[in-house]
């Protein structure tokens, strides 16, 4: 019997994951979480920067806005390397949706799923 996969699939891009993900299902559009993209993105950007990275991701409607806005984006905000580096990362992926994010509810039933210690791990 042939097996479907989905289509796209949204994770926190745990490296691992991404791996098993290209490997198993390579036809799969493998996007990442608005909301850990925000979690690393307040690790990185401060202030305005901050402020229009989010108006970035959370407020573009489409491709040809989304695109705009990445352009006055960058001309508006100098960064250090390593961020400047992790966002064109990001940008080449090419595989943005809107609302692309996992919901909490999700997150808490698969880390209530997993082993937290030895006694939970089953022999």
């Amino acid at each position: 019997m042939e097996q479907k996969h989905p289509r796209s699939l949204i994770t926190d891009g745990d490296a691992a994951m991404a791996k098993a993900i290209e490997i198993v299902m390579p036809e799969a559009d493998h996007r990442l979480c608005s909301w850990h993209i925000e979690q690393n993105m307040i690790k990185r950007l401060r202030g305005k920067a901050l402020k229009d990275f989010r108006k970035l991701i959370y407020h573009a409607v489409d491709a040809d806005e989304f695109e705009r806005q990445w352009v006055q984006f960058n001309a508006n905000h100098t960064f250090k390397e390593e961020n400047k580096l992790w966002l064109v990362r990001l940008y080449e992926r090419e595989i943005f949706f809107g609302y692309a994010e996992q919901s909490a509810e999700q997150e808490s039933q698969f880390k209530a799923s997993q082993p937290s210690g030895p006694e939970d791990v089953a022999y």
